[in-house]
């Protein structure tokens, strides 16, 4: 066991080789290796996955309003017709 390690508590325990797949398709979901995901799991009782795609294209749709804005309204500014 390498000397740096910050978890110097081995912990086992057993499981058949569904439960097996199944918890590291669910860590590899998470972006978590197995110890990462296990310990999470145990400790705070769940793992919270943020999507953050659907964000970045509601931030796309809401950039390309505001330009079509900006653009109308230099459209609106250069069409007005001089006041009198």
């Amino acid at each position: 066991m390498p000397k740096n390690r910050e978890r110097k508590i081995p912990f086992q325990f057993y499981v058949n080789s569904d439960e097996e797949f199944i918890i590291r398709e669910k860590a590899a979901s998470c972006h978590k290796n197995i110890s990462a995901y296990l310990r999470t799991i145990a400790i705070k009782g769940a793992i919270h996955e943020v999507n953050f795609q659907e964000l970045d294209e509601f931030s796309k749709q809401l950039s390309q309003l505001r330009f079509e804005f900006n653009r109308i309204e230099s459209e609106i500014t250069s069409t007005r017709l001089p006041k009198k």
